[in-house]
């Protein structure tokens, strides 16, 4: 079975945005993002950032260009001086941003290039646990993109709904 990767939606340092702005961003953004692989620890499932009811984006394998077993991401802006481990994208487009971390940990992450990555959403549980505005959200955005929903069972299985 192929490797399942997600960009989990939320984790926007601090700044809260609603699902379906969040998701509008990712289907249209053009340039890379920074996503995880799905993967099992001890015989439950390690998923990182997620938590229950979190939103994700199936990301295309063929999308991934680069992993890291540690954390990674994008600032736009940073000043790379301030903090070693960040670096300004425009002076760097060649750097991959990646953090330092716990050797003894499962946690890893990807780049993927966006344009046309999305294959489909997840939830970390259950649509029907979700709260009526962000599930309703998340149907409309599969019906507006025509993508498959799958929810993320604790033992790791991805499982399609009818939406």
């Amino acid at each position: 079975m192929k490797k399942v990767y997600v960009r989990w939606l939320g984790a926007f340092a601090g700044r809260e945005y609603s699902l379906a702005k969040s998701i509008s961003f990712e289907m249209n953004r053009k340039d890379e993002a920074a996503c995880e692989p799905l993967t099992k620890a001890n015989h439950k499932l390690y998923s990182g950032v997620a938590q229950l009811n979190q939103v994700g984006l199936i990301i295309r394998n063929e999308s991934i260009f680069r992993e890291f077993r540690k954390d990674c991401w994008s600032f736009y802006g940073q000043d790379a001086n301030k903090n070693m481990c960040y670096a300004k994208k425009d002076q760097h487009p060649d750097r991959l941003y990646k953090g330092s971390m716990n050797p003894y940990s499962n946690h890893a992450e990807a780049w993927a290039k966006m344009p046309d990555a999305v294959t489909g959403f997840v939830v970390c549980g259950s649509i029907a646990e979700m709260k009526k505005e962000k599930r309703n959200a998340l149907l409309n955005s599969a019906m507006k993109y025509k993508l498959p929903i799958y929810e993320l069972t604790r033992h790791g299985q991805l499982i399609e709904k009818e939406v």
